[in-house]
């Protein structure tokens, strides 16, 4: 039997389902919680600000009869609007979403009557869907800071300089040699823009380039996926050096350029053993 035509494309690929999700996905939940007990502590524990950013939502206030509930208290901790009266969630400004974490259907029953149309509610028995997609999102990132780890073992093993930056030119990360070899911390440089950096080396050190070619070869990684060069320097030492040097572009599952990898290697013994030169 032939597949139907008529479906959306990208709805299925490889034999696996494919969620395509609407417009209206892309509007943010400034959500506001009614019940700050336990449920609501723990819900705030495990949101933080990674999490939210994932599932698109933002915590803008607690409501809770008891001004002791956990729930409320940590709430404070967190700078977030807090009160007795559920009602005054109303007032926050851009909410849209109304959690009610409380159990009680009198509650339940309270929210629905006073809050606005445009407001929606995940009551006590739906908020099992929250807990379960939060839960989704917690497994999602802890596999991915395994995997980050994995990769940076591998990475910290190679005797190669390896630095990673994202598109904006700010690094990611780099290796044990990078360190070494440059003489910096990862604090000195992670989250740094690759210009900064170098000016830093440079005036520090004294050496004009020999860690990066990263900028004037990014329009070329991009288009060719791969570039390899010898690049001649001066260390601090006045010594003129060489490096061999290979940039590449990461992708994502998307075949979209998400971040450059350059992998530098000191040849200058290399070459002044085939030069003759000293």
């Amino acid at each position: 039997m032939k597949e139907n035509a008529s479906r959306p494309k990208g709805e299925r690929t490889g034999g696996s389902v494919q969620i395509i999700r609407g417009e209206q996905a892309k509007v943010q939940l400034n959500a506001g919680i009614v019940g700050g007990g336990k449920a609501c502590y723990n819900l705030l524990q495990i949101l933080d600000k990674d999490r939210l950013k994932r599932l698109n939502m933002k915590i803008l206030g607690v409501a809770d009869r008891n001004l002791e509930a956990p729930g409320l208290l940590y709430a404070k901790v967190l700078n977030l609007f807090t009160t007795a009266d559920f009602e005054d969630l109303y007032k926050l400004e851009g909410l849209n979403l109304i959690i009610e974490l409380t159990g009680s259907a009198k509650v339940r029953e309270a929210v629905l009557r006073t809050k606005p149309p445009e407001i929606s509610l995940i009551d006590h028995r739906s908020a099992r869907l929250l807990w379960d997609l939060v839960q989704t999102e917690i497994e999602k990132t802890e596999q991915e800071e395994r995997s980050k780890k994995k990769i940076q073992v591998i990475l910290d093993s190679l005797p190669h300089r390896i630095m990673v930056v994202n598109m904006d030119m700010t690094i990611d990360t780099v290796n044990e040699t990078f360190l070494r070899d440059l003489n910096v911390t990862r604090e000195d440089i992670l989250g740094k823009h690759c210009d900064e950096v170098k000016h830093g080396l440079d005036k520090v050190s004294g050496m004009t380039g020999g860690a990066f070619i990263l900028g004037d070869g990014l329009d070329e990684v991009k288009e060719r996926g791969l570039l390899n060069t010898m690049k001649q320097y001066v260390d601090e030492n006045g010594k003129t050096r060489f490096a061999v040097i290979t940039v590449a572009p990461i992708y994502n599952e998307k075949g979209e350029i998400v971040q450059i990898l350059e992998a530098s290697r000191d040849v200058t013994e290399r070459i002044r053993t085939m030069t003759g030169v000293t």
